[in-house]
């Protein structure tokens, strides 16, 4: 008699993830768009709010750049750092591919239709992860084609970083899985994200009594469906580049990201994107960090903010 349905799992495949790994996640990006510009599609829609430092240059331009004969569009972000879906729709060619970014770890509210929309032009989504390990793989996919991660921002690795192919058959992408030594699944990631998003609760919830010096950008609607790489707040009062450096003097690691636009995005259609980049502070909300140390770094924040304005 023929078996309809069987007692176990037998099929190998349904539902197996191929997960590559890379020495960075720019490596990996480079590694998946390159390989999509030689499969014929020329034109990246990218966001307008990246970012440069003389140390580091700029993870998600620089390995674009390096792609000889790739057309770069930029879509405009509003204040909130979300995407303008009317700038995007106008602008996106079919067969192209879509870069999308989420910022700290956070999707946009409108992603899933800004997916589908590109899918119907048959274009390629590429998700950014650099900051979202936990929003991928604790909430789940978006139904992108590739999506890549930095796993030293996520985990105690000094170097690191990995691609997920969800779509499609791409034999020549590089792979160090025989050579690599940072492997985030012998990490317990969902108590990290669990960790993570206390830290991020707490941060909300002792938030209230600043709001003359900070605001945060995502509020407690954003974790839901996202687990944050970073506490995002836009600076008030004061002035933010001496506050980042009075905080980091303090013993309180505080990032900028980003403080500074790259060329192509220092014009008046990324405007909104500017200003953010001017008034952007991140605070840790990472596992290592201790709860109780919170009130004294607010407290700190709050005095830097008042010192500089």
């Amino acid at each position: 008699m023929t078996q309809i349905i069987g007692k176990i799992q037998v099929e190998p495949n349904n539902y197996k993830i191929k997960f590559l790994y890379y020495n960075r996640a720019r490596d990996a990006m480079f590694d998946a768009v390159n390989e999509l510009y030689k499969k014929g599609y020329k034109d990246i829609y990218i966001p307008g709010y990246i970012g440069w430092s003389p140390k580091e240059g700029s993870g998600i331009f620089d390995p674009l750049e390096a792609i000889i004969g790739l057309n770069r569009h930029y879509y405009r972000m509003t204040k909130e750092l979300l995407i303008d879906k009317k700038c995007l729709d106008a602008q996106m060619k079919s067969s192209s591919i879509l870069l999308i970014v989420n910022y700290f770890g956070f999707r946009d509210f409108s992603i899933q239709g800004i997916v589908e929309n590109a899918h119907k032009k048959n274009c390629i989504v590429i998700e950014d992860n650099a900051h979202g390990f936990y929003t991928y793989f604790c909430k789940g996919s978006i139904d992108s084609d590739m999506t890549f991660f930095s796993l030293h921002k996520m985990f105690p690795f000094s170097t690191g970083g990995g691609l997920v192919i969800e779509k499609g058959c791409f034999d020549k992408l590089h792979d160090l899985k025989e050579s690599m030594e940072f492997n985030p699944f012998q990490y317990n990631y969902n108590a990290i994200a669990k960790k993570r998003l206390q830290n991020y609760k707490k941060l909300l919830n002792l938030s209230d009594k600043y709001k003359l010096y900070f605001e945060p950008i995502r509020e407690a609607e954003y974790l839901k469906k996202n687990v944050p790489q970073t506490f995002p707040i836009l600076i008030k009062k004061g002035n933010r580049n001496r506050i980042y450096e009075i905080m980091n003097g303090s013993g309180y690691g505080v990032v900028s990201l980003y403080h500074t636009m790259i060329e192509e995005l220092r014009n008046e259609e990324h405007n909104d994107a500017m200003w953010v980049s001017q008034r952007i502070m991140n605070l840790p909300v990472h596992q290592d960090v201790r709860e109780e140390h919170y009130e004294l770094m607010l407290k700190k924040l709050a005095e830097a903010c008042e010192f500089t304005d």
